[in-house]
């Protein structure tokens, strides 16, 4: 039978592992989003009207 310091050591444990999982899950869904912001087509878009607005 465990005491009341090991189930409440093992329960922050789990909720550290439930933030670090959903933290990743966070910045790859921001990572993957940006990519598809950021693809070739639209950054040579982008490039071109900012040449057409100096120019």
């Amino acid at each position: 039978m465990p005491d009341a310091r090991t189930m409440f050591r093992e329960g922050r444990v789990a909720t550290y592992v439930v933030l670090g999982v959903a933290a990743v899950f966070g910045m790859v869904t921001l990572a993957l989003m940006s990519a598809s912001l950021f693809t070739y087509e639209n950054v040579m878009i982008f490039v071109d009207g900012l040449d057409r607005l100096t120019h």
